[in-house]
C-alpha cells in the first residue's frame, strides 16, 4: 500500500470539493472547541470535588453564619461605648475555643498609594482606582488547602505587626509579574504565589466557587485596637467547623447573652450542591451542543464518502487492474477524513495550548476518525471485483 500515492488522491478529492470540505472543517472546529470547553468543565469539576472532599475530611460539617439582627439593634450596638470591647471578646471566644474550630476572612480595600504596579485595580465611576484584598487567618489557609508554587504561605509571625513590611500572597495570575521577595508600594512584600485554580467558598457572597488566581491575600490581624466596623466584618465572616449541633446553639446563645447578633447557621454542604448543579448544567450544555454538531458533521461526511465510493467505482476498477487493493481505497478515505479534522485539531491546540483538555480532545479526534471511517470501509469491503468491473464497462 502506497500511502504517499493515496495521500495524493485524497488531496485531489479535497481540492475538487473545496467548499464541501471547508464547511466540514469549520463544523469540526466548532465541535472540537466546544468539546474542549466541556472537558475543561469536567476536569474542573473533578478537581473541585476532590479538593472539596479533602476540605471536609477532618470535620463532618462547616457552617457559616446568617445574621438576622435588625437594623435598629445594629445601630444601637455600634453606638454602644462598650461595643468594641464586647466584639473583641466575642471574636476571642470564636477564634480560641477548644470545643470547635473556626476560620475568619473578609474582603476589603487594600491601601496602595502608588498605581505603578501590575496589580488588578477596580475603577470607580469618578475614575478613581482602588484595590481589593482578601484578609485571611491561618485556619482559612489550612481549611482550603492553599499552597504556594513559589515562596510560602503565611506563618505565625506574619500575623503580628512586628514586620516593617506587610506580607502578601498573590494569585497564580501574578506569577508572570512578581516573585517572592518583591516589594510593592514600599510597604508590601510578596512572600508567595498561589497554585493555579486555588479557590475558596463564600456562601455570603455567591453560590459560585471563588478562584484566587487574580486575588491578593493579606494576613487577618486582630488586636484590642481593631475598630468596631472591622470587627463586625470579621465576626460576620466566620465559619465554624463542628459535627455537634449543640455547639452552634451555644454560639447563638453566647451572642444573644452579650446583646450582639441574632444568628442562625447553615451548612456549606448546601453550597456544594449548588456548585455541583451549576457544573453539571454547564457540562450538559456544552456536551449537547458538541454532540449535535458532531452528529451533523458525521452524517454529512459519511454520506459524502458513500457518494464518493459510488461515483468512483470505475476509478477503483482501473486501480485494481494496476495492482491496488481495497486497503488502498480505505486508506484514501481515512486520509480524507484526517485532513478535514487536522485543521480543527491544530486550532484546538492553539486556543487551549498543551493542556489535559486539548490532549483528551486530540485522543477523541483519533477515535472520531475511526468512527467516521467505519461505514465507508464496510462499504468498500463489500464491493466485489465483478461489481467494480460491471460499473467500469
Amino acid at each position: 500500500m502506497n500511502i504517499i500515492k493515496q495521500l495524493q488522491f485524497a488531496t485531489h478529492e479535497i481540492r475538487n470539493k473545496k467548499i464541501h470540505y471547508f464547511k466540514s472543517t469549520i463544523q469540526f472546529i466548532i465541535a472540537l472547541l466546544v468539546m474542549c470547553l466541556c472537558i475543561n468543565s469536567l476536569l474542573g469539576f473533578w478537581s473541585f470535588t476532590s479538593k472539596f472532599n479533602q476540605i471536609f475530611k477532618d470535620s463532618e460539617h462547616i457552617y457559616y453564619t446568617i445574621d438576622n439582627t435588625d437594623e435598629e439593634k445594629i445601630g444601637s450596638m455600634i453606638k454602644d461605648t462598650t461595643a468594641e470591647r464586647k466584639l473583641f471578646s466575642f471574636y476571642k471566644f470564636l477564634s480560641s475555643s477548644e470545643e470547635f474550630d473556626s476560620f475568619f476572612y473578609y474582603t476589603d480595600f487594600f491601601p496602595i498609594t502608588n498605581d505603578d504596579n501590575d496589580l488588578i485595580a477596580m475603577e470607580a465611576s469618578d475614575g478613581f482606582k482602588y484595590y481589593m484584598a482578601t484578609y485571611v487567618d491561618e485556619n482559612f489557609l489550612n481549611t482550603f488547602k492553599l499552597k504556594a508554587i513559589k515562596g510560602r504561605i503565611f506563618n505565625k509571625d506574619d500575623y503580628t505587626n512586628k514586620a516593617d513590611l506587610t506580607p502578601i500572597i498573590l494569585g497564580y495570575y501574578y506569577d508572570k509579574f512578581y516573585k517572592p521577595g518583591d516589594i510593592i508600594d514600599d510597604q508590601y512584600e510578596v512572600v508567595g504565589i498561589l497554585e493555579k485554580n486555588s479557590f475558596y467558598i463564600d456562601p455570603h457572597k455567591t453560590k459560585d466557587v471563588l478562584y484566587l488566581d487574580k486575588e491578593i491575600l493579606s494576613p487577618l490581624i486582630v488586636d484590642s485596637n481593631t475598630d468596631v466596623v472591622t470587627l463586625d466584618m470579621i465576626i460576620n465572616n466566620v465559619a465554624i467547623k463542628t459535627d455537634n449541633i449543640d455547639i452552634l446553639n451555644g454560639i447563638v446563645q453566647k451572642s444573644e447573652s452579650m446583646n450582639l447578633y441574632d444568628y442562625e447557621y447553615k451548612s456549606y454542604a448546601s453550597q456544594f450542591e449548588y456548585i455541583i448543579d451549576d457544573y453539571m448544567t454547564e457540562i450538559l450544555f456544552y456536551s449537547s451542543i458538541s454532540f449535535l454538531i458532531l452528529l451533523f458533521c458525521i452524517i454529512c461526511i459519511v454520506c459524502s464518502l458513500i457518494n464518493y465510493i459510488e461515483t468512483h467505482k470505475r476509478e477503483f476498477a482501473i486501480h485494481i487492474f494496476c495492482g491496488a487493493s481495497k486497503k488502498d481505497f480505505i486508506a484514501r478515505i481515512v486520509l480524507q477524513i484526517a485532513m478535514s479534522l487536522l485543521p480543527a485539531c491544530i486550532i484546538t491546540f492553539i486556543v487551549n495550548k498543551i493542556s489535559p483538555a486539548s490532549v483528551i480532545t486530540f485522543g477523541f479526534t483519533i477515535l472520531l476518525i475511526v468512527i467516521i471511517s467505519l461505514v465507508p470501509s464496510i462499504k468498500i469491503n463489500k464491493l466485489t471485483t465483478s461489481e467494480l468491473l460491471k460499473r467500469s464497462e
